[in-house]
């Protein structure tokens, strides 16, 4: 094996691969798979790679140390926090690292390899899937599903994007360890099939077959699932033969990806559609449909015993544990109907009232929310959710307002609070992605895939997403509403939090363009927010003139490895810090807490004069009111505090630099209680602290906040 050492002279980095040792800090790493080097500076001051291990950073043996933040870099961890990452390192990485922080930092380096280096596809893509089965197998309980979210994708858009390195072999063994499947899943793997002119062969046309709202929802499928394979399997067989050749629409697909690191940008890619021709997988469904009555009986003896036919009502009133073996009685009404609202692409659209209506309710103007919550649950028990959910939005349906369905095939239960945030802020997003008049796919792709990080969606949540988005995408948004109604919940700086983190959703790709700032403007009078304050979060995203990325060194031919390519050319329109809009973005999680106190009260709004008369009280005056505020919150507080802290936060200012160090929900709950979230009020505290005092205050650790109080001591003389 080669060393490291002897072939990184000079300091250059590179990405060491297979047969290669890494020395640093007195480990010793085989295999290392992860870039290396000295210190090696280019956007903002910083390393360009969260993954570089850059051997000139201290390394300290401890048995303790806090928790990783959000996205964490190799170069901005504690030495304590290095040691147990090169000691994973070291290790054969059969088992995981203490935090799946640390295994996201090794994944940043394979993600680089494959998607900007081009190289190492199979090693990458054997990599990646085992550390997906290692994670699935030995955290089932560790919050981790971002991580596994984030492997799957990677894995299939690797497949779209490098089709012909991938078998058969390697397709099957991706589609059984995919639990939930997306659109950008699902076209990738049809694009492969396509692409290669293979016939679809059983296992993939059961996937296909159990997405589709055609095909039926039943106990059946449960109850003798392994049976219920076989016989798909053997009927497909039997009328396609070797499987279906797929032909494919002349308006491609697209299949996009956003990278768990915070140093790439979201990709995406077009590949071949054959689901733009959805006509010739209408068979399967049908052979779906064949298979659960002849399968029936052998359900009734797995059950052991039989019951009578119920009522609604009485299934309804059975034990949970009886009910998952009892037929719906409305299952099949329920399928049929929502059969006869599937368009040509699979996609179901609906009145309310026809639901209602099969539930005998009497046609009204609008829906209580009890019978509203009653249509949301119906739907469930038949197999199927519908979007938007009564239960998970707390407001009632409009008689024939528009909702969708899909099959209920995803684990995970929906959290109503955190799902609530995020459908919140892809109702507004619509309003970017559709700037110009005409919705951009590429921009929705980044605008959803950004949302389900950053709200750390399960996979029932994130189907009901794309739902919501299919919805959206033939009703419109109407954001003048929900602008209203979060104008009347939200506490004093919540439509600002909510304005900032749009501004971060719209530019991250770093560039905002000319239609995007006027969807911004409009998302703006909709919160309420003076226009001034779009453009002064824009001015404060701006890069400054140190932000441009340079080059520290060349790389040389004759080295071994690759270097780092060089950024690509600068996009046109409003260009932003990328680093700052990450930064926003990692706030999402404090805004899903104040969106689902929000979007969690139950409907109880006022007539539309009552909105309108809200919308104009909030737009006109919320900048004189915060003036007088900023003035009053100054004149009592601003003699004890040290010169140029920002007026505003002078109350949080004086409360939390009272104690050396805060539990992070302490810190939270301090920061509401002033108004404030704590992550902008951090960032803003630390801004007057990189002026006045050449560093920064206030360190946030994930679950502790620490306060640098000696900073403060001699303030005065400032």
């Amino acid at each position: 094996m080669m060393s490291a050492d002897r072939t990184n002279a000079g300091g250059r980095f590179r990405w060491l691969g297979r047969g290669e040792v890494l020395h640093v800090r007195g480990f010793e790493i085989t295999d290392p798979l992860t870039y290396a080097g000295d210190r090696h500076y280019a956007d903002f001051g910083r390393s360009i790679e969260p993954s570089l291990i850059d051997r000139s950073l201290p390394v300290t043996s401890v048995s303790r140390t806090s928790g990783l933040p959000y996205w964490p870099w190799y170069e901005r961890l504690t030495p304590e926090q290095r040691f147990i990452y090169l000691q994973w390192l070291a290790t054969d990485r059969t088992k995981l690292p203490p935090e799946d922080g640390y295994l996201f930092i090794y994944y940043y380096g394979l993600e680089r390899r494959a998607l900007v280096d081009e190289a190492d596809y199979g090693l990458i893509v054997t990599e990646a899937y085992r550390l997906k089965r290692m994670h699935s197998k030995q955290s089932p309980s560790r919050s981790g599903g971002s991580f596994q979210n984030y492997c799957s994708a990677f894995l299939w858009f690797l497949v779209a994007r490098k089709p012909e390195k991938l078998e058969l072999e390697h397709i099957k063994t991706l589609v059984k360890a995919t639990a939930s499947w997306s659109e950008d899943s699902l076209a990738a793997a049809l694009a492969w099939f396509a692409g290669r002119n293979q016939p679809l062969p059983s296992w993939m046309a059961y996937v296909l077959a159990e997405q589709s709202p055609l095909s039926q929802r039943s106990v059946v499928i449960r109850r003798v699932g392994k049976e219920f394979r076989e016989l798909f399997a053997r009927r497909y067989e039997a009328e396609l033969g070797q499987g279906l050749l797929l032909r494919t629409s002349k308006r491609e697909s697209t299949v996009s990806y956003r990278p768990a690191s915070g140093a790439l940008q979201p990709m995406t890619i077009r590949v071949p559609n054959p689901l733009g021709v959805s006509s010739q997988f209408r068979h399967l469904p049908e052979i779906w449909n064949e298979c659960i009555p002849e399968l029936r009986k052998l359900s009734s003896v797995a059950r052991q015993g039989g019951m009578a036919a119920l009522t609604p009502e009485a299934w309804e009133a059975l034990p949970a544990e009886l009910r998952s073996q009892v037929e719906y009685p409305l299952s099949i009404p329920v399928y049929q109907l929502i059969t006869e609202s599937t368009d040509e692409q699979g996609w179901v659209q609906l009145p309310a009232s026809r639901l209602a209506a099969l539930m005998e309710i009497q046609e009204r103007p609008r829906l209580t929310l009890k019978q509203s919550e009653l249509i949301s649950r119906t739907a469930e028990y038949a197999g199927f959710a519908i979007e938007p959910d009564a239960r998970l939005t707390g407001q009632r349906y409009d008689w024939n307002e528009p909702i969708t369905a899909f099959p209920q095939a995803y684990e995970g239960e929906p959290d109503t609070k955190r799902y609530g945030g995020a459908a919140c802020i892809l109702r507004l997003g619509m309003e970017i992605a559709e700037a110009d008049g005409e919705v951009q796919e590429e921009e929705l792709a980044r605008i959803v895939g950004q949302i389900e990080t950053g709200f750390q969606l399960n996979d029932h949540e994130k189907r009901r997403l794309e739902a919501l988005k299919s919805l959206l995408l033939k009703t419109g948004s109407d954001v003048k509403r929900l602008g209203a109604r979060l104008q009347r919940v939200l506490p004093a700086d919540g439509c600002r939090t909510i304005g900032r983190l749009l501004v971060a959703v719209a530019g991250i790709d770093g560039v905002i363009t000319d239609d995007e700032l006027a969807a911004l403007r409009r998302c703006y009078r909709a919160l309420g927010l003076p226009a001034d304050l779009l453009q002064a979060t824009l001015d404060e995203c701006a890069p400054g003139a140190t932000d441009e990325p340079v080059t520290v060194m060349q790389g040389q031919p004759a080295v071994r490895g690759e270097a780092i390519p060089p950024p690509p050319g600068k996009p046109q329109g409003v260009q932003l810090n990328r680093e700052l809009i990450m930064k926003i973005m990692s706030e999402t999680r404090e805004v899903s807490i104040m969106l689902a106190e929000a979007m969690s009260v139950n409907d109880a709004e006022p007539d539309e004069a009552v909105i309108q008369e809200l919308v104009t009280v909030v737009t006109i005056e919320p900048a004189t009111a915060l003036a007088e505020q900023e003035q009053t919150s100054a004149a009592t507080l601003e003699p004890a505090l040290p010169d140029g802290v920002p007026a505003r936060y002078a109350g949080l200012f004086v409360a939390i630099t009272a104690m050396d160090r805060w539990a992070r929900i302490d810190a939270d709950a301090l920061a509401r209680e002033h108004g404030h979230m704590l992550a902008g009020a951090i960032e803003a505290i630390n801004d007057w602290a990189f002026e006045r005092l050449g560093t920064q205050l206030i360190y946030d650790d994930g679950d502790q906040i620490t306060i640098e109080r000696s900073l403060l001591e001699d303030t005065n003389s400032l």
